[in-house]
């Protein structure tokens, strides 16, 4: 498969920043995409800093820095959904999974419910519970990653303008 950036995705994100106002340019999506891709490629990210420790163009860290911060919303907004599901669907889950837990234990040992009906009750409650455990945990796994992406783009971002 042809790389459609043989001299590396840092160099076409500088060179797609510096032709922006051009008609003949990539849309805004692909630019966002290009941009993803740097941030998220540690080899990328040192050479797009490296590039721009001499720029020729006084403008160009300003127009990246701008590119990156559209990115760093995009992040934070992902990031805010995932806390905000997390504080919400996933406390709240595991609050009625746990509260069907000790019900079915309650009915159990308060005769209520006997035999098979008693095994399901409580059965039906652990499960929910891991249910919701493992659920809860691949949130977490996603709205670490997201942190972890917004970190990187700042860290970008301030050596960009750090210049």
């Amino acid at each position: 498969m042809n790389n459609p950036y043989p001299q590396g995705k840092a160099l076409a994100l500088l060179a797609y920043t510096l032709d922006v106002d051009s008609d003949d340019t990539i849309s805004r999506k692909e630019l966002d995409r290009l941009v993803d891709e740097v941030c998220e490629d540690d080899t990328e990210r040192a050479r797009l800093v490296s590039v721009l420790a001499n720029p020729n163009n006084s403008q160009l860290p300003a127009v990246l820095a701008e590119l990156l911060s559209s990115r760093m919303d995009r992040l934070n907004d992902t990031l805010e959904a995932f806390e905000d599901n997390d504080a919400v669907y996933g406390v709240w889950s595991q609050r009625v999974a746990g509260g069907g837990l000790l019900a079915g234990i309650g009915f159990t040992v308060t005769g209520v419910v006997t035999g098979g009906w008693a095994a399901l009750a409580i059965g039906a409650g652990i499960l929910a519970s891991g249910v919701t455990s493992v659920g809860r945990s691949k949130l977490k796994k996603r709205t670490r990653a997201a942190r972890r992406s917004v970190e990187q783009t700042e860290r970008v971002i301030d050596q960009i303008k750090g210049k």
